[in-house]
């Protein structure tokens, strides 16, 4: 079972901080531009260029398209039947860090204490909602899972699988696929491109495929481990109203993502 140790976060009382506006970043929604803004909590931090933006460790960010703090305004789009794709350079991530893409059901009914109303499947701050990890990787590791949560009460989580289900892992993929190195199939020296498809059958939620490509090479990965088909439909509600969260963290074990592919701390 997967389960994250965020104790390096040293989350500051967010309650009494005075927020300014956070930086723009721009993006492609169904072939048209938009703005969106890159939102963080005072412990935290992030730099914005045209449509990149760029963050180091121990830090959390999401995306809402308004430039100050409305919980009402967190970016949502519906994600089944479609896909989304961005660049990544995870270079600088080295063994011992996660750096992660993900979606989650916030913001939380019952988290009155942050401004964001954080909430994930493995109730990091105390708050519990459905996830969809995109990315949890490093240069040499790329992990993608989904977790559903029990039904709520009155709009509150009281449990999640914060193991996952329905994984795509990079470890079980054969050959020299991914890794840091010019041997590789993908390169992370340098920056390659993600995609991820949202499938869906008769508007359920039924299944993913993520793409990967980099200089005319191209891997293809779908998901290893756990029934997708009776796992997902669950969530697709979820998949149709989710937040967009980034983080970059460690842990003191990371065998589930890492598989012992590499060594030393973050």
């Amino acid at each position: 079972m997967k389960t994250r140790n965020f104790e390096t976060f040293c989350i500051a009382a967010l309650s009494s901080v005075a927020y300014a506006s956070f930086p723009s970043i721009s993006a492609m929604e169904n072939d048209q531009e938009i703005t969106l803004y890159v939102q963080y909590p005072n412990w935290a931090s992030a730099t914005t260029s045209g449509s990149s933006f760029s963050y180091g460790y121990n830090n959390r960010m999401y995306l809402s398209t308004s430039e100050l703090i409305d919980t009402t305004s967190f970016y949502k789009p519906n994600l089944l039947g479609g896909s989304m794709e961005y660049d990544v350079d995870l270079s600088m991530v080295s063994c011992g860090c996660v750096s992660a893409l993900y979606t989650i059901l916030m913001p939380a009914a019952d988290n009155n204490s942050d401004p964001f109303k954080y909430c994930d499947a493995n109730q990091v701050g105390g708050h519990w909602c459905p996830e969809f990890d995109i990315q949890e990787a490093n240069r040499h590791a790329f992990h993608t899972t989904a977790h559903e949560c029990d039904s709520p009460s009155n709009g509150v989580y009281r449990n999640c699988d914060r193991g996952g289900e329905c994984t795509a892992d990079i470890f079980y993929e054969s050959g020299n696929v991914y890794g840091f190195g010019s041997q590789y199939t993908i390169n992370t020296e340098r920056p390659f491109h993600v995609k991820i498809d949202f499938q869906e059958t008769n508007e359920v939620f039924t299944g993913y495929r993520m793409t990967f490509t980099q200089d005319g090479r191209e891997l293809v990965m779908d998901p290893q481990s756990g029934n997708c088909s009776s796992y997902l439909p669950a969530m697709t509600s979820d998949i149709t109203q989710m937040v967009f969260a980034m983080s970059h963290w460690t842990s003191g074990n990371l065998d589930w993502m890492q598989h012992n592919l590499c060594s030393g701390s973050c």
